[in-house]
């Protein structure tokens, strides 16, 4: 059974990778490997507004996007909702192919993780 930390841990060997966030639907984080628990405290809430907006935006708009992608100078974020959870990884904009492939990965085990079991309703 996977954890909160094996999607956060799938990135771990990139040295590409800044950090990993998962934030809930409240806002608040759930794992991180951004180091300092008050950096991901603080950035949580920030990072799911900002996030909620943009796919709010989309959607009053007729657009539809299961990622976002904001690009800096020399980085990226990557941002894609699982159900009530948002995955955010923030890195560096090289080795893009194996980032997004370890991404996917990431996606797949939080989706088996905050799938709704309606199994005993």
């Amino acid at each position: 059974m996977h954890n909160f930390s094996d999607v956060v841990s799938a990135f771990a060997d990139l040295p590409t990778v800044i950090g990993a966030l998962l934030v809930d639907g409240d806002g608040l984080a759930l794992a991180s490997s951004l180091g300092d628990k008050s950096k991901s405290e603080a950035l949580s809430p920030v990072v799911h507004a900002l996030l909620n907006d943009a796919f709010k935006r989309l959607s009053e708009m007729g657009e539809t996007a299961n990622q976002i992608i904001f690009v800096q100078d020399s980085r990226i974020i990557i941002a894609q909702p699982v159900h009530d959870v948002i995955l955010v990884v923030y890195s560096e904009k090289t080795g893009l192919d194996l980032l997004q492939s370890r991404f996917s990965n990431a996606v797949s085990i939080l989706k088996r993780i905050t799938e709704p079991d309606f199994s005993n309703t």
